[in-house]
């Protein structure tokens, strides 16, 4: 399935508060100083200068450059970070530091969708993690690539591994339950997804595969409830605000269905599964000119030869058959059997023949 990315590759560091400059260098030790309250604070802008003043003070510091690296990445400068973070690499001393270099290049190259790299890096950092949290966070850097190249297997070890000491991690257990998804191990992923929503009542990408587990059992209250809560989140979030409708169709809520795909569609009018749950809601409504009107862009829209479109087809005929337009009912029978020619199309088609065939004895009988 083609799910968006839900969230972005995160450096996964450990700062230790006490970092100080050589015994010469008492006026930059307040810069420095300064530039670390700046960035635990958040203030990145900011940090990034004051380490800058320090670099350009202590060149051959590499603690200075991974600081300025960091912080670099934290404000979307990856390729700038990554000079840093390499010359920090060449000069750091300390096993400590050489962790925290290594896994930083790794969060870089995650950014820049360099997966292979960002696992060679962090498998670099994992020989110098000197305690359970360092092998966590390799572990979660890890599980972040083999997520994103969708090797599920693999991100699934790794967040568990992950898990053992980043216990209170919602990200973790988010990205753990998507992958448990993936292969299809449900209770497991709706374990670990309400594990991930517990922790952080806004995680999306919990709440929206929770949902979809709901969804996809056809528990259509709990999908709702998960859905609403997952929109509260990210109101502008398309994949959410779509499943949330399919949600609100499982529950026979046709106006908030409605009201949902028109929200989807006014973002992406191209959107021909949207399009095609819009034209359900008003079948289902008994709206059958809207429905109509919605089926026959969606059958434009879906890939042709799909089973969606076979579907959507089928649907077509349906509402034609509604309205008396047999003729085109029969159409898009046909044309849905040339995709899948299941029973019920095969059906349909009998019977709308059938009603031809008598409206046209009743015609040339006369009344």
């Amino acid at each position: 399935m083609s799910v968006k990315k839900h969230m972005l590759a995160c450096v996964s560091i450990l700062l230790v508060g006490s970092f100080l400059l050589p015994a010469t260098g008492l006026a930059q030790e307040e810069t420095w100083q300064r530039a670390y309250q700046a960035y635990s604070g958040g203030n990145f802008s900011e940090a990034e200068r004051l380490f800058l003043e320090v670099v350009e003070e202590y060149p051959e510091w590499g603690w200075a450059h991974l600081m300025l690296g960091i912080t670099m990445q934290q404000r979307g400068k990856s390729t700038e970070a990554l000079d840093h973070l390499q010359l920090a690499k060449d000069t750091v001393a300390e096993d400590q530091e050489r962790f925290m270099v290594h896994n930083a290049i790794a969060n870089v190259q995650l950014l820049q969708e360099n997966y292979d790299s960002a696992i060679s890096e962090a498998n670099e950092a994992a020989q110098y993690a000197q305690n359970d949290d360092n092998r966590a966070t390799v572990a979660k850097t890890k599980g972040q690539a083999y997520y994103w190249k969708e090797d599920w297997q693999a991100a699934v070890r790794e967040f568990q591994r992950a898990a053992t000491s980043r216990t209170g991690d919602a990200n973790v257990y988010a990205m753990l339950g998507r992958a448990q998804y993936e292969l299809n191990d449900k209770d497991a992923a709706l374990d670990s997804l309400t594990r991930a929503a517990q922790m952080d009542r806004r995680n999306k990408l919990a709440l929206y595969f929770a949902g979809l587990i709901h969804l996809e059992d056809r528990d259509y209250a709990e999908a709702v409830r998960v859905a609403e809560l997952a929109i509260q989140a990210d109101p502008q979030d398309t994949n959410i605000r779509s499943m949330l409708g399919r949600s609100y169709l499982g529950s026979q809520r046709f106006a908030d269905a409605i009201q949902a795909f028109e929200v989807v569609l006014s973002s992406n009018p191209n959107d021909g599964s949207a399009r095609y749950n819009l034209g359900q809601a008003y079948q289902f409504s008994e709206d059958w000119g809207r429905a109509i009107e919605n089926y026959q862009a969606a059958v434009a829209q879906l890939p042709a030869g799909s089973a969606a479109s076979a579907a959507c087809l089928y649907d077509l005929g349906f509402t034609y058959e509604k309205v008396g337009r047999y003729e085109d009912a029969l159409a898009a029978f046909n044309d849905s059997a040339a995709i899948d020619g299941t029973s019920r199309v095969a059906e349909a088609i009998a019977r709308v023949e059938e009603r031809i065939r008598r409206a046209k004895e009743k015609k040339d009988g006369g009344i």
